[in-house]
């Protein structure tokens, strides 16, 4: 198995001609949407967000590194367009129509924009980045119907089909999947007819309901989640799961650069696993049902409480919040004891409320398991009597 930089240093150089677009290159463009190119002057000067323009641009030493500081790990990612950058496969890969809304009093962090790639368009959608307002955003998924993103990208996604009269996939990591399912299920008749297909890598689901949507559209949708995932099993989504290996578990398997490649298919392929570990499957029940248990109110009220504490630490940028966790909701919480008591009792309420409720899925998943694996080797002991 090997990561994405594995795939690039093994097959960078063979045009799409030779090797056939396929799933690694999906992964490349995810990666490439996650640049703030908005940060580089180059998109002023060619007015990406009315244009296109090579990718190449942007690959110089200099605009490289502006353009990937809100990546959670910049030098990995750094290292990612290295290798990209002697890749001769993606020479002719164009990018632009950048659409930005970032503010903080509406709690909105978007940016879409648009690739050309093998005479494919991927209208395409940026994920979560490292700013304290686009996590604020994607707790409102639990508390909000529609977040302000959702709306933006059904408006792009529209723009963008309409502008090139073309057929087009839509594609998106983390938060920006979510947004492109919505952007699809959510759009005019004609605009739906021109999507190919509907890329969701690790996009958390909806508050409502969506099996219908599901149902009515899954063969133009496409879900894929590392095998200890943390954030597409979040919330309702009845999607069927392409669930693919990652060098990490837990939160860190959200990372693309993680995602673990087939060497026996010359890393064309993601490597599948057939289900998801039992401590992400156990979470994926347990928030589902720890949010019904709860209700809305509580939600609300856990949203508040967390960011009080990234105020009272001072962060601006939530990468400082992951480096040292513990640490700063310790001195949070103590700082909010002083002041509302009742309101860090709460919290601590609703922690034990959400472990019990973990350790019971736990056990209960942990036998299931167990009985499947007893039944499958008692039906082997059979086939070889």
């Amino acid at each position: 198995m090997a990561s994405i930089r594995g795939f690039l240093k093994q097959n960078g150089n063979k045009s799409f001609l030779d090797f056939p677009f396929c799933e690694a290159d999906l992964i490349v463009i995810a990666l490439l949407s996650y640049c703030n190119y908005e940060q580089s002057s180059i998109t002023k000067n060619k007015d990406l967000y009315n244009s296109f323009t090579n990718i190449r641009d942007f690959m110089d030493e200099n605009t490289k590194k502006r353009i990937t500081n809100n990546f959670f790990k910049p030098n990995e990612f750094l290292s990612f367009l290295e290798i990209f950058n002697k890749s001769s496969r993606y020479d002719n890969v164009e990018l632009g129509f950048f659409e930005e809304n970032r503010s903080n009093r509406n709690e909105i962090q978007f940016f879409g924009l648009t690739f050309f790639i093998d005479d494919k368009i991927f209208v395409t959608f940026r994920g979560t980045d490292r700013s304290v307002v686009g996590w604020q955003e994607d707790f409102d998924l639990v508390l909000k119907d529609v977040i302000p993103s959702q709306e933006e990208a059904k408006n792009y996604l529209f723009k963008m089909v309409n502008l090139l009269k073309k057929p087009v996939y839509v594609l998106g990591h983390s938060k920006g999947g979510n947004l492109a399912y919505f952007a699809y299920y959510f759009n005019d008749i004609n605009v739906q007819d021109m999507v190919v297909k509907v890329y969701n890598l690790d996009g958390p689901g909806f508050k409502f309901d969506t099996k219908k949507l599901y149902k009515k559209n899954k063969e133009k949708l496409v879900k894929i989640v590392p095998h200890d995932d943390v954030v597409g099993i979040l919330l309702n989504d009845p999607s069927e799961l392409i669930i693919c290996k990652s060098s990490e578990v837990n939160v860190n398997a959200h990372d693309l650069l993680t995602w673990q490649f087939d060497f026996f298919n010359k890393y064309k392929t993601l490597t599948r696993t057939k289900e998801l570990t039992i401590y992400s499957e156990t979470l994926r029940i347990t928030i589902n049902e720890f949010i019904k248990e709860i209700g809305i109110d509580n939600v609300k009220d856990v949203k508040t409480a967390i960011f009080e504490i990234v105020k009272i630490n001072k962060v601006k940028d939530v990468i400082y919040i992951y480096e040292a966790a513990l640490k700063n909701i310790y001195n949070g919480l103590t700082e909010m004891r002083k002041e509302n008591p009742e309101q860090v009792k709460q919290m601590e309420q609703l922690i034990k409320q959400f472990l019990k409720l973990y350790a019971k899925n736990f056990r209960k998943l942990e036998e299931k398991r167990r009985s499947s694996v007893f039944k499958k080797f008692s039906e082997l002991k059979e086939e070889l009597k």
